[in-house]
């Protein structure tokens, strides 16, 4: 048996850990300025199953009878009768976030991390997609695929937070009895250095593992590289903060500002804990998407509640599937459908409230005060497969982008990327061209007037 001298053995095991689903198939300067952003600092996006449009009805208020918490905000609106030009009317359609059909684009939340990047803001974590059901795609789009949020609760938690500093402990007083401050690495910087030290070792096998591919398995590899990539970036810049030293950033070529880095804040991190099933996990996720904007760990957050096909719930009141028995086999008053819709309104309102709780990391105020939050729904009327009622709820601070108060606001059949346009515009894109569907021109290329202030 051939002996591995040290390096070989640290870049096999490296190449085994960071390649095994593939290996098979075989047999900076820190900163924290937010230069050129928007008046929104934060977008929140979360996304549940297709509504029934009779349910979602104005009922001479603001909000659905089924949406009644949704009263207690103090600033939101819903809005309906927004088309989504065949892009959002079926299983698996990709258009909720994208408002395009299947084709080299990029849903909102990518869109908007990718924007920031480009603008030269660059934090640890460029997006997080959370929720769903575990294994199954969500709406997220990227790559021209449609991507898998990361389910586990657990899983979640170290992606955000691992190698984050925590709040310092309280200093000992009196007496003498004072432990001496510790010198040399922190244990974070000891962990992240030997990461480091893996990812170096196996960059170079890289390109020989990418060139055994082709189709889509090479697609998937390319993706797995580059998460690779980005853990590479973010482990540079938590090495900064954990070690205290400073890097200046080369200045990037081609015209690109020269980028941001955004050092998490010290900040009180949520307890680890593990999911209990679908719905009622992705309200944990939700929690810890407010804690990541407020270690300013990433600007932009989709969390998803079900999945299109099938969902098992089982709260208070309604047990069964989502899809399948709520909204297709239940006749009558619908009573499961009407306990998850509130259900739903109540995980919002619980997000608002925790957010206006929250201080935000630059001092500013609350999170709430500079968080856009946007519910969507992968399909408009679930009951017959389309997507030409879109119906959506809007509220947060969004740096003063949204307009105060509360109300019902009619789309008359626009395209639902108006909407999407909104955020995007609170987040500060200035360049939306190749964002949603190519053809779209003119006013269905726009923000929608009724929500700006």
């Amino acid at each position: 048996m051939r002996n591995w001298n040290r390096r070989e053995f640290t870049r096999n095991v490296g190449m085994l850990t960071l390649f095994s689903p593939f290996i098979r198939l075989l047999e900076p300067s820190v900163a924290r300025a937010q230069a050129g952003a928007g008046p929104a600092k934060y977008l929140l996006m979360i996304v549940s199953n297709g509504g029934e449009p009779a349910m979602l009805q104005p009922n001479g208020g603001a909000f659905p009878e089924v949406l009644s918490p949704l009263g207690m905000l103090t600033d939101g609106f819903f809005l309906n009768q927004f088309d989504s030009r065949g892009t959002a009317g079926n299983h698996a359609a990709p258009g909720a976030l994208s408002a395009a059909n299947y084709e080299q684009t990029e849903s909102l939340d990518n869109f908007v991390a990718n924007d920031l990047i480009a603008r030269g803001i660059v934090t640890q974590v460029p997006s997080l997609h959370l929720g769903g059901v575990k294994g199954q795609q969500g709406v997220s789009f990227k790559n021209n695929g449609m991507q898998v949020p990361q389910f586990e609760v657990t899983e979640a938690f170290r992606t955000i937070f691992d190698g984050v500093a925590a709040p310092p402990p309280a200093p000992a007083t009196g007496g003498g009895t004072e432990q001496p401050v510790a010198t040399g690495p922190s244990a974070t910087a000891i962990r992240l250095l030997r990461r480091q030290s893996v990812l170096d070792v196996v960059r170079g096998d890289i390109s020989q593992l990418e060139s055994a591919f082709n189709g889509i398995e090479r697609e998937k590899l390319q993706r797995h590289i580059e998460s690779i990539r980005n853990l590479e970036n973010r482990i540079a810049q938590q090495l900064t903060p954990a070690d205290g030293s400073t890097v200046t950033p080369d200045v990037v070529g081609g015209g690109a500002p020269t980028p941001t880095f955004i050092a998490p804040v010290a900040c009180q991190q949520p307890q680890n804990r593990a999911g209990d099933q679908n719905i009622t996990n992705s309200g944990i996720h939700l929690e810890l998407a407010t804690a990541a904007f407020a270690c300013d760990i990433t600007r932009v957050a989709l969390v998803e509640f079900g999945h299109h096909q099938s969902c098992p719930v089982d709260i208070p009141g309604a047990r069964g599937d989502w899809h399948n028995e709520f909204m297709h086999s239940d006749g009558g008053e619908r009573t499961r459908l009407r306990v998850t819709e509130t259900f739903m309104a109540n995980e919002i309102v619980k997000t608002v409230n925790r957010l206006k709780q929250t201080a935000a990391p630059d001092g500013n105020g609350t999170l709430y005060d500079q968080t856009f939050v946007l519910w969507a729904r992968e399909m408009g009327d679930a009951v017959v497969h389309s997507g030409t009622n879109m119906p959506f709820v809007v509220t947060g601070g969004a740096g003063g982008y949204l307009r105060g108060g509360t109300g019902y606001l009619q789309g008359g059949g626009a395209f639902h990327l108006r909407v999407l346009m909104n955020a995007a515009e609170a987040m500060g894109v200035q360049n939306t061209t190749n964002f949603g569907m190519r053809n779209a021109t003119g006013a269905d290329r726009t923000a929608f007037d009724g929500l700006k202030a």
